[in-house]
């Protein structure tokens, strides 16, 4: 089985944001996992759909639910 690889450029792409955005996200730990090898930053998929399906709401009381 493969792991999928996506970069900064494209995560920013998938989610309508800036790689500004996702670099302050690892700055504080809010965001997906990523692998950092040398200076390059990378993002397995399974890591990205993980953080997208916890985020998953149904309405906008589960925000304070939590």
């Amino acid at each position: 089985m493969q792991n999928s690889i996506v970069t900064p450029d494209i995560l920013a792409e998938r989610w309508c944001k800036t790689t500004r955005y996702l670099a302050q996200l690892r700055c504080n730990g809010k965001g997906p996992a990523y692998l950092k090898i040398g200076r390059k930053i990378l993002y397995r998929l399974q890591d990205i759909e993980s953080f997208e399906e916890r985020r998953l709401r149904l309405h906008t009381a589960e925000d304070f639910l939590a």
